[in-house]
């Protein structure tokens, strides 16, 4: 008989508290590796959502920098014509002022360049921090 805390104790009691225990400190393990497993899973998804939204920004950029910037050039140059001059002319000659007004200020398709160069060069560099922490841990 043992006496813990005023309470008399048998070798019996004690072994069935130990052992008690240890499951119950396993069964935690277990459910905190269980949750590292479903984190390690979640951030493989989140990784490779994150690529293939990285890619579809690149053809996004580069397709839209092909009809933008390139496109215009090589007409201009292999036509000697400035496209721009067409355009505004083709719209004038076919509408009258408000229509216009409201076909010639449309929003600049540079910007829509732009913002997806940037959302491809963001997810690029989370990509590489990404797996740089990963083998550095």
């Amino acid at each position: 008989m043992h006496k813990i805390a005023g309470v008399k104790w048998t070798s019996a009691d004690i072994y069935w508290l130990s052992d008690k225990l240890q499951r119950y400190r396993l069964k935690q393990k277990k459910s905190i590796l269980g949750v590292n497993k479903n984190m390690k899973k979640a951030k493989s998804i989140k990784v490779k959502v994150i690529a293939i939204f990285t890619v579809l920004c690149a053809l996004i950029a580069l397709i839209s920098a092909f009809f933008n910037f390139l496109l215009p050039l090589y007409l201009s140059y292999k036509f000697n014509i400035d496209t721009r001059d067409a355009g505004t002319i083709g719209i004038i000659g076919g509408a009258d002022g408000p229509t216009v007004i409201f076909v010639s200020g449309q929003i600049s398709l540079h910007w829509f360049t732009a913002i997806f160069a940037l959302l491809t060069l963001l997810g690029i560099m989370y990509l590489v921090i990404t797996k740089h922490k990963k083998n550095h841990n």
